[in-house]
């Protein structure tokens, strides 16, 4: 594995911590700091001595929407759980799920939270060239 992609990929989490620490400890769904995740990655992938070129685009967009689709389906919901002792995530996650209205915010938060990642990785690579 390249080590631009492991850089990537680590720096995506960090900047993941802001996005899920906000929506989990203090209840403040701001999806635009998935922007955060875009830079990160980026940021991670150039450290690490990656190339810029239309790949590079491409590597640096889809690991910042998996990071945003991770933390956004799996951990908030997961941390949610925690925060709230609810139980074993097991057994809660898939009761969460069935709930609409939790659902309803959930997939309102990643929607704009995509294209909040897909815009910051847009502009950084257009202010980038």
């Amino acid at each position: 594995m390249k080590k631009s992609l492991i850089g990537a990929i680590i720096f995506s989490l960090l900047g993941s911590m802001p996005y899920v620490i906000l929506y989990v400890y203090f209840d403040i769904p701001w999806a635009f700091l998935t922007c955060i995740i875009g830079l990160c990655t980026f940021i991670g992938y150039r450290l690490f001595k990656g190339k810029m070129n239309k790949e590079s685009k491409g590597t640096v967009l889809y690991i910042s929407i998996v990071a945003t689709l991770i933390d956004t389906l799996f951990i908030i919901p997961s941390l949610l759980i925690i925060n709230k002792n609810m139980g074993s995530i097991i057994s809660i996650l898939p009761i969460l799920y069935k709930n609409s209205e939790f659902l309803l915010r959930l997939f309102r938060d990643l929607i704009i939270g995509l294209i909040f990642v897909i815009f910051s990785v847009h502009m950084i690579y257009k202010n980038n060239k």
